[in-house]
C-alpha cells in the first residue's frame, strides 16, 4: 500500500478519463501528422472542457495533433480523441496530412542543411 488517500480521486484520474464521449467504430481516425485548424474561436457563454479550449485557441493556425499533443502535455492517443471528436462536432476542420514520401527538393534541402553544419 502507498497510503494515497483515496478522498482526492483527482489524483488518481487518468488521461482517457478527459475523453468526454465514448468512442465508436464511425470515429473518425487520424494521423499524427493530420493538420486541424479551428472553424471559429471559443465563444463566450459556450460552454467547453479547458482542453478543447485550449484546441481551439491553438488551432486558431493550422497544427497537427502531434503538435496539440505536446502543447497540451498530454499523450498522443488523447490528443487524437479529442481532436476527431471536436471534427466530428464541427469545431475542428482537418486539412490534408503531409505526403510520407519525400520529394527530392526536399531531400536536397536536407542534405544541405546538413552539410551546413
Amino acid at each position: 500500500m502507498t497510503g494515497l488517500s483515496t478522498s482526492d480521486p483527482g489524483r488518481l484520474l487518468r488521461p482517457f478519463a478527459l475523453a468526454l464521449k465514448d468512442s465508436d467504430d464511425t470515429a473518425l481516425v487520424l494521423d499524427l501528422a493530420s493538420m486541424v485548424v479551428a472553424v471559429h474561436p471559443p465563444e463566450e457563454g459556450y460552454e467547453t472542457a479547458p482542453e478543447q479550449e485550449k484546441i481551439l485557441r491553438l488551432c486558431a493556425v493550422p497544427h497537427s495533433v502531434a503538435e496539440i499533443a505536446a502543447a497540451l502535455d498530454i499523450p498522443p492517443s488523447l490528443a487524437r480523441l479529442l481532436v476527431s471528436d471536436m471534427v466530428a462536432e464541427g469545431a475542428l476542420r482537418v486539412g490534408a496530412t503531409p505526403d510520407p514520401r519525400p520529394t527530392g527538393s526536399l531531400l536536397q534541402a536536407v542534405l544541405e542543411g546538413l552539410q551546413a553544419l
